[in-house]
């Protein structure tokens, strides 16, 4: 963490920490996004335990400016997923009808008027960290 103060509390560390976890995600996204052509481009879907915080897929969508559902039981969704492909490689069922058997849980929309603040955060976590890299 840079930037620590005495006036720095358990909450400032906690958010940063989240902050962090989403800029990296987004910043994977962003790299991906140039590497694939993707035939949609409409949203992104998560699961897993950080998907679990609020806080960190909203951060997410407003970053990358698409929309982020979170799947229901995202806490089994490895699970869930390898049994998927599973019944998908012993024909249970066809890959176009897998996405049927996912449901959302919840959206997150990009906040468009958040957006211009968060990528500053962004620029200047992007900076600290080419910072650490170099720390010696």
């Amino acid at each position: 963490l840079f930037g620590l103060k005495p006036d720095t509390t358990k909450a400032h560390q906690v958010r940063a920490i989240l902050e962090s976890l989403a800029f990296r995600v987004s910043q994977i996204y962003s790299t991906m996004e140039k590497e694939i052509v993707s035939k949609t481009k409409h949203s992104i879907r998560v699961c897993g335990g950080i998907s679990n915080n609020d806080f960190v897929c909203q951060t997410i969508a407003t970053l990358i400016n698409r929309p982020v559902e979170r799947i229901d039981y995202s806490s089994f969704a490895a699970a869930r997923g390898v049994a998927l492909m599973a019944g998908i490689s012993l024909g249970a069922w066809k890959k176009e009808d897998v996405s049927k058997m996912v449901s959302i849980e919840r959206t997150f929309v990009p906040k468009s008027l958040d957006r211009p603040s968060l990528l500053n955060d962004f620029s200047i976590w992007q900076k600290a960290v080419e910072r650490s890299l170099r720390f010696e």
